[in-house]
């Protein structure tokens, strides 16, 4: 029988009895994944067989005995999951020198390992005992690097925490299962499922702080749910370093209402905002400004998956997520990628702030969808390129243009006449050609206008001079009969 390099049988809850021994036959595995069943039994010695296997995930069945020695001899593997099991005893030594606190290869990779190690409550003698380990878990939740950070907490800490010590295994594969769901129906983007990518993908340390860490324990049914997770997606996207601790990363995860998830740091006369502001529960605002520790991309999950529409009146609230975001600020930091066409569908969205990142790409070509945007700042970013969307003229609503410092190209379309509410106009240190449209001239309201540094030749016309209101043009190699009421740089 052929099987491929992954055999993926994670989440069907009634898959039971114990592993057939032909299963460690299949010599050409990488991964196989055996999670949220119902598999009984030991795990075979001969699962050493299985010199290619990268990735053995058994979490949350009913397997027991212990781990076998021949583990070790996998020396590809890069992930073991094996906490809500019956399996107990010792890590095995041969298993732990494949983890990255022993590993020796050259990357400095190593295996990953979450096992049920961490002190029972009770007792205070872990399931399983593990010295190797990268997540603890007891029947609670789950502990990030236990052996280093873990303490024991007070007795005032252990009544602060809410946890349902009554949930039975059955409760909690339930539980994993329906929100796994509902999450891939309503909130992840591209048809992409939770268990097809890798489990250091920040979709997945989301799903994994939504179920094992975070003191809320959402079930699928919470009101929250999608915009708690989509918050997480953003600290694991934005923030690689982010491990679901307040102090542990710029920004942070807690237990607390995601409403009241905001802080300003400073060090010197440099300051760090993050702020979330919200309306009856609903995510309206984001800030996370001038931090340039953040250095991930900005995820697509920021609105339902294409299939919802959340202008339909029968869509309920919380499929929408941060769909009520009015203002969208990441200005300032050290983030990479490109702008996702998910974000410019937000039809609710009035500031959208991204300059001063690494950003690169191009502007999506449909951020005319964006009928309420006033302010769209993307300078800075320096590797934004291609021309300027033609939708992008059909925002009459837009204030501030600012695109300046990029390698943007082509020529200012003559529907710009169209931004009839238009104060500022940046387009410098761009490879911007042509000349300026005459139609310009119907920005009434325009203040600034820079465009120094551009391939832009030709005279500013008349129209442009005329604007009374202007209270400067920046350019290079150009003139403007109007000299009194345009001041020139």
């Amino acid at each position: 029988m052929y099987i491929s390099e992954t055999l993926s049988l994670w989440g069907n809850v009634g898959l039971n009895g114990t592993l057939p021994m032909s299963l460690f036959q299949l010599t050409d595995l990488k991964s196989l994944h055996l999670d949220v069943n119902d598999f009984s039994g030991t795990i075979s010695e001969e699962v050493g067989d299985l010199s290619k296997l990268q990735r053995f995930t058994i979490s949350n069945n009913r397997f027991s005995g212990i781990i076998p020695t021949s583990l070790g001899l996998c020396n590809n593997l890069d992930l073991l999951l094996i906490d809500g099991t019956d399996i107990h005893g010792t890590i095995p030594d041969e298993v732990c020198v494949l983890t990255a606190w022993y590993s020796s290869r050259q990357d400095n990779s190593g295996l990953s390992i979450r096992a049920d190690c961490h002190p029972d409550n009770e007792t205070g003698i872990p399931f399983i005992a593990c010295d190797c380990c990268d997540v603890c878990c007891d029947v609670q939740r789950c502990f990030a690097n236990y052996q280093d950070d873990y303490e024991e907490p007070d007795d005032e800490s252990q009544e602060e925490q809410v946890y349902d010590s009554t949930e039975t295994f059955d409760d909690k594969v339930n539980r994993t299962i329906q929100i796994r769901r509902k999450l891939e129906e309503e909130v992840l983007q591209r048809s992409v499922s939770l268990y097809e990518i890798n489990a250091d993908d920040p979709r997945v340390l989301a799903l994994q702080w939504i179920l094992n860490i975070d003191g809320m324990s959402l079930d699928a049914d919470a009101a929250n749910l999608n915009q708690r997770y989509i918050l997480a997606l953003m600290a694991y996207s934005l923030d690689p370093e982010a491990e679901g601790e307040e102090n542990s990363s710029p920004f942070w995860l807690s237990d607390d209402d995601e409403c009241s998830w905001n802080r300003e740091t400073c060090s010197g006369d440099t300051c760090s905002w993050y702020n979330l502001t919200c309306s009856a529960g609903k995510v309206t605002g984001m800030q996370i400004i001038n931090d340039h520790s953040l250095t991930g991309t900005i995820p697509p999950e920021l609105l339902p998956t294409g299939n919802v529409s959340c202008c339909k009146m029968w869509i309920r609230l919380e499929i929408c997520a941060l769909n009520f975001l009015v203002e969208f600020q990441l200005q300032r930091n050290s983030l990479r990628g490109t702008i996702p066409h998910e974000l410019v569908k937000l039809p609710n969205l009035i500031r959208l702030e991204l300059s001063w990142n690494y950003l690169t790409g191009e502007i999506p070509q449909d951020i005319g969808n964006m009928k309420s945007l006033e302010i769209l700042s993307l300078e800075g970013n320096g590797g934004l390129r291609g021309e300027l969307p033609k939708s992008l003229y059909e925002i009459s609503s837009l204030r501030y243009l600012l695109l300046g410092a990029n390698d943007f190209s082509g020529s200012i379309n003559d529907e710009i006449g169209q931004l009839v509410n238009l104060r500022q106009l940046s387009i410098q240190n761009n490879t911007l050609n042509g000349t300026i449209p005459t139609t310009l001239g119907l920005c009434e309201n325009l203040e600034l206008f820079s465009m120094e540094s551009t391939n832009i030749a030709g005279t500013i016309p008349e129209e442009v001079c005329k604007l009374t209101t202007t209270h400067s043009i920046s350019q290079d190699s150009m003139f403007c009969k109007y000299l009194p009421t345009v001041f020139l740089k």
